[in-house]
């Protein structure tokens, strides 16, 4: 993503400056409703899935 970002900048004559807030995927969560909407669609669309594994509270 940074390198959209500082193409971005470079093509529009600006500079750029990130700083991360966090360190990387610290607070990933898995949302299952959204895994399984994704699931559904994806598979509407021909993708095939093993049998997804059961979430941990």
């Amino acid at each position: 993503m940074y390198r959209c970002f500082e193409a971005g900048a470079l093509a529009s004559g600006c500079e750029l400056s990130i700083t991360p807030e966090s360190e990387p995927y610290s607070d990933l969560r898995t949302d299952q409703r959204s895994l399984e909407l994704y699931v559904q669609h994806a598979e509407s669309l021909g993708r095939n899935f093993n049998a997804l594994p059961e979430q941990g509270s």
